[in-house]
């Protein structure tokens, strides 16, 4: 007994000890009154009346009621077990195993229990946003969770997922494809660009100064920063890593800014939206300056004291990519326009971003590195218990009206169940990922999409949680892969009846097209038909709109400015399309085309969307009719065609009938196709009626004959 204790306490560093007390079974004993995880240093108690820290004298009366209770469970034999509740991990049926494992528990009762900075981080949020500790529990309704995003993945969706506690990963997975041709699939090593999630780095290397006697987080930033004017002396280091300095979230001077000096010389140059101190303002701009702190403090650049963190915690797979460093295998990134490198080499210098995004983002990193980041944190191979007890601590409330508040570098929030989740999201536009710690339900998680605001990648993420917890179930339609020998008959080029050429290609073992395509939109998305009364606002200004828009791109604004709304100045409207069509033009070449996807209501609105056409990518455009007919056309007004029309990807995937389907999360009714028995036909079903595709060949030959 006294070698299995003394183990149980060296295996703390690589694990929990449930690790080692599992297999014997004793979780069953706790399934009825509460769930149990051990904590490295901490025992934490967790049911349905919410997290009570144990002291020792507690913890030691608790162990002693049910070693009470298990002896009892023993002296009714092995016939008992059957009916009583057995968590999976826990069956085992050699009942002279237990007896040896209570005497193991009631010594580990003798130790005290650790303080767990990211559970007293929690206990500050509930006592600072006035929430109860409720908790649903610590199941994790994993199975549910892998069909959620496996619904996801047949719609379109390409990311990844990792649940671990501290047994080790339940999930580590990834969806979908990593790159534009489908041949190489996400996983959870595959690099990512993690946005806004690296600025707790940045926190830590401040921390990791400060511990060090570099710098205090008290310090006005004067002390490292030359050039302070009057009305930013009072900033300090604190304000800068809580975003309450005042500094405005995104400064265009700081964000383009390609060396360190030019950047903080437009941050201090930038007036104070609040002084320093007085409000919540996510500021961008404010960790830019951090990361100037820091190589000042340190005599350091800012990338080498983030190694020493990543070589502490043990990451392989975080940091910049550049000219000394390894490619890493980096997912390609997803917008409306098109697929894009990683990392962008729009903002890369050579050894990293421009100075504009170090600090507040652009690190590379894995989920796996970053959970493994999360563990290095919990076993103090990075900062010290009080450091990261600063880190978690909910310091500032933050903006709108949910009770969320920002520690350094992290948030604290809670979900419907009151549940703490200390987390950060983080984006540069195309990926999109969270890390999340679940400090009472001993959970880290991560998942991530490389396409951050289509809708499908939006609708997995958004319900990953609550499915995860079994809170709801997925919203998604259950949907299944086409066959490698279907897509193989689906591939090809389409005509459809309006003469537009359609074309599904094969990504990896599946098919689908681009929402951008053409005629791709008007086909496969399931609008509704337009009502009447709508169909005659419309009539006077409809069957001109391409004509009209074909106008606007080649710099003709005539045709536009005699239908416009009379609420618009023609003069301004004249600056602004002549200033995004030579900007669309410089990055997509010349134009090409445009398309009218369709005309629909939306809430109040009379709607069309359309595409213009470039040569190496397109733009959505929304169309707004007034009462009497006249329009408005702008790039995100009314719905946004890039998150709330287009999916993206069109991806065909089979429903549970078996059934050719093709869904846009945006829309209730899914479009249906089918393809004739000869192969030659199409045949498109959507709310506003039936379309047949013909073989472009086919197609092709009857018009030569």
């Amino acid at each position: 007994v006294a070698a299995l204790w003394v183990g149980s306490l060296a295996l703390r560093p690589l694990g929990w000890p449930g690790q080692l007390l599992e297999p014997f079974g004793l979780t069953a004993y706790f399934e009825a009154t509460a769930a149990w995880t051990f904590a490295e240093r901490n025992t934490v108690l967790v049911g349905e009346f919410g997290v009570l820290f144990v002291n020792r004298a507690l913890w030691l009366v608790v162990s002693l009621s049910l070693f009470a209770a298990a002896a009892r469970r023993l002296r009714r034999g092995a016939a008992a077990e059957a009916s009583g509740a057995i968590l999976p991990l826990g069956e085992v049926s050699n009942w002279r195993m237990k007896p040896r494992y209570l005497s193991v528990l009631l010594l580990m009762a003798a130790s005290p229990a650790a303080a767990d900075p990211w559970l007293d981080g929690c206990a500050a949020f509930h006592e600072r946003a006035g929430i109860s500790a409720r908790h649903a529990g610590m199941a994790l309704y994993v199975q549910a969770a892998i069909e959620h995003l496996e619904r996801g993945e047949a719609a379109g969706y390409a990311g990844t997922a990792l649940v671990s506690t501290g047994a080790g990963p339940l999930l580590a997975r990834g969806f979908g494809w990593a790159d534009r041709d489908g041949q190489r699939r996400l996983s959870p090593a595959t690099v990512i660009d993690i946005g806004s999630v690296s600025k707790q780095f940045t926190a830590a290397a401040v921390l990791s100064l400060a511990e060090r006697g570099l710098l205090d987080p008290a310090d006005p930033i004067a002390r490292f920063l030359p050039g302070v004017p009057p009305d930013k002396q009072a900033i300090t280091i604190h304000h800068l890593l809580t975003h309450t300095s005042g500094i405005d979230r995104d400064l265009e001077p700081v964000r383009t800014a390609e060396d360190r000096d030019a950047a903080v010389a437009a941050a201090l140059a930038s007036p104070l939206a609040d002084p320093p101190g007085a409000a919540y303002r996510y500021s961008n701009s404010g960790y830019v300056l951090l990361a100037a702190i820091i190589e000042r403090a340190s005599g350091q650049s800012y990338a080498a004291v983030l190694q020493a963190l990543f070589d502490r915690a043990g990451l392989t797979q975080t940091g910049w990519s550049g000219p000394a460093t390894p490619v890493f295998f980096a997912a390609d990134g997803e917008n409306i326009s098109g697929v894009f490198a990683t990392p962008d080499p729009e903002i890369w210098q050579g050894d990293g971003p421009n100075w504009g995004r170090r600090g507040p983002g652009a690190l590379l990193s894995t989920p796996q590195d970053l959970v493994r980041w999360v563990s290095a944190l919990r076993e103090g191979k990075v900062l010290s218990e009080a450091s990261l007890a600063q880190m978690v601590f909910p310091h500032v409330r933050e903006e709108g009206d949910e009770a969320s508040f920002y520690g350094y570098g992290w948030a604290l929030s809670s979900g419907a169940d009151g549940a703490c989740r200390i987390w950060h999201d983080g984006s540069n536009s195309r990926h999109f990922n969270i890390l999340t710690v679940f400090p009472e339900a001993g959970t880290v998680t991560h998942v991530s999409s490389i396409a951050a605001r289509s809708p499908i990648g939006r609708a997995v993420l958004r319900d990953f949680h609550p499915v995860l917890f079994g809170r709801k179930e997925s919203a998604l339609p259950p949907r299944g892969k086409v066959s490698p020998e279907e897509a193989a008959r689906l591939a090809g080029r389409w005509v459809a009846e309006d003469g537009g050429l359609v074309e599904l290609v094969r990504r990896g073992d599946g098919i689908e097209l681009a929402a951008t395509a053409p005629a791709a939109a008007r086909l496969f998305t399931g609008f509704a038909p337009l009502a009447d009364a709508d169909s005659d606002r419309v009539a006077r200004v409809r069957p001109r709109l391409a004509g009209i828009i074909d106008a606007v791109a080649t710099g003709n604004l005539d045709p536009l400015l005699a239908v416009l709304r009379a609420d618009a100045g023609k003069a301004e409207e004249t600056a602004y399309w002549q200033g995004e069509i030579a900007r669309w033009t410089r990055a997509y070449g010349p134009f090409r085309r445009s398309e009218i996807i369709a005309t629909l209501r939306r809430g109040d609105q009379v709607l069309s969307y359309a595409l213009l056409h470039f040569e190496t990518g397109s733009v959505p455009l929304t169309v707004s009719y007034d009462e009497r007919g006249d329009i408005f056309i702008g790039t995100n007004f009314g719905a946004d065609p890039d998150t709330d029309l287009l999916p993206w990807r069109y991806v065909f995937a089979r429903n549970p009938e078996g059934r050719l389907m093709v869904d846009n999360p945006l829309f209730p009714a899914p479009v249906e196709v089918e393809l004739s028995a000869d192969g030659s036909e199409l045949h498109v079903t959507c709310p506003r009626g039936r379309e047949t595709l013909r073989r472009a060949d086919a197609a092709q030959r009857e018009a030569s004959a």
